[in-house]
């Protein structure tokens, strides 16, 4: 389930699966303080919104083009001239406010300013750029290393799926599969002939449904196989238990606690910047999250769903660490380099975009599962007390 603590749109938000959870904000500061007037008077100065770097870009093309990009007036205004301007004031002195040699003088004082400020920020666009050095390294040398899957024949995820049953490649026998099912470790399924048949227990049946939707989808190009599949809300099989036990799972969590008020994910939407959480399982939203547009903060590596592997760290989220020691600074680096952060959160949203359609999804469940079949080492038979699933409407949960 999802704890939204958020309360002001476009601005920080952290979404939890964790229930329980105490409300967190971090509110955006406040916009830059405006520089100090300039020592001689001008026309009045246009500030357009721009972050630091955007600006100390536009500044390092030189006075000129920033007061030209800015607005700012290099003529100056018709009044007295100010006692910081000795230029003008000697020149003014000496007749020029009677004609152009004032105003030159003027003008150029006032060009004379803007290029101090010029400079002054200058200075501060490279203070900031040692500051966040070490980030910027990581995003520059993560984008240069990284290499886009090529979306065929579901080659993007196919090093999960032989992971997930390396394992299991000296076969699983029906004595293994009797024993998960007595067991109870989840869901028993059947698929004989392309047809789909499953016994009568499911705890949710919101997530069976879910799990047959994507199976009754590609059942006539699938082998005879039996599985059993959790739909529960912590996985069944520690990571530490050996032999390891062939269980698929598609398992959510709430810590054993009453679930936090759900958040519609279309909500979530309205805010820059999403933490996705994991709980003791993987988090199912963080797929969604990224369509949002938003820059995605993604919490901890413990759990994975398929496609995880393929998403990588500053490519295409900003990663943080599970005891959350570096959020503060992430925070303020892209709140100082918004340029960057939209970059990265554009790049997740194509990913998802590009590589999680439902064809996807459906061409990685037939790969898996065609390579399970192949290491059962038994002809599967018909339970007869398990009924035939077929299509039909019903609620899922995906």
């Amino acid at each position: 389930m999802i704890s939204n603590v958020c309360s002001n749109p476009k601005r920080f938000c952290v979404s939890l699966p964790i229930a329980g959870a105490h409300p967190a904000l971090l509110r955006a500061q406040g916009p830059f303080a405006a520089p100090s007037p300039s020592p001689c008077p001008t026309a009045p100065i246009k500030r357009r919104g721009t972050t630091p770097a955007t600006r100390a870009a536009i500044f390092a093309r030189g006075p000129r083009a920033a007061a030209a990009i800015f607005g700012w007036g290099i003529t100056p205004s018709p009044v007295s001239p100010s006692p910081r301007c000795p230029l003008a004031q000697a020149q003014n002195g000496a007749g020029g406010g009677r004609g152009g040699m004032g105003r030159a003088a003027l003008g150029l004082c006032a060009l004379a300013a803007v290029a101090v400020w010029w400079l002054e920020l200058a200075a501060a666009g490279q203070q900031a750029d040692a500051k966040w050095k070490k980030i910027t390294d990581q995003i520059k040398k993560a984008v240069e290393d990284y290499k886009p899957c090529v979306k065929e024949n579901c080659s993007c995820h196919q090093s999960v799926w032989k992971q997930d049953l390396a394992p299991f490649q000296s076969g699983i026998s029906k004595e293994i599969i009797s024993d998960v099912v007595n067991r109870k470790l989840g869901t028993h399924y059947q698929i004989i002939k392309n047809k789909l048949y499953r016994e009568q227990d499911c705890l949710f049946p919101a997530r069976c449904s879910g799990v047959e939707h994507f199976i009754l989808g590609i059942i006539s190009r699938l082998p005879d196989m039996e599985m059993v599949i959790n739909v529960r809300d912590y996985p069944q099989v520690p990571k530490w238990m050996k032999p390891l036990i062939p269980v698929f799972s598609f398992s959510k969590d709430t810590l054993g606690k009453p679930p936090a008020k759900e958040i519609p994910l279309v909500d979530h939407c309205k805010y820059k910047y999403l933490f996705n959480f994991r709980g003791v399982a993987a988090s199912f939203r963080l797929k969604h999250l990224f369509l949002c547009g938003s820059l995605v903060f993604h919490v901890g590596e413990e759990w994975l769903e398929f496609f995880y592997p393929q998403l990588k760290p500053w490519v295409h989220y900003i990663p943080v660490r599970s005891d959350l020691s570096d959020v503060r600074e992430l925070l303020q680096f892209v709140k100082e380099n918004d340029a960057i952060a939209q970059e990265i959160s554009e790049r997740g949203r194509q990913f998802i975009t590009e590589h999680l359609q439902m064809e996807d999804v459906s061409c990685y469940w037939e790969h898996l599962l065609s390579e399970y079949s192949q290491v059962l080492t038994y002809k599967v038979k018909r339970r007869k007390s398990y009924s035939e699933i077929t299509s039909q409407w019903l609620k899922t949960e995906l």
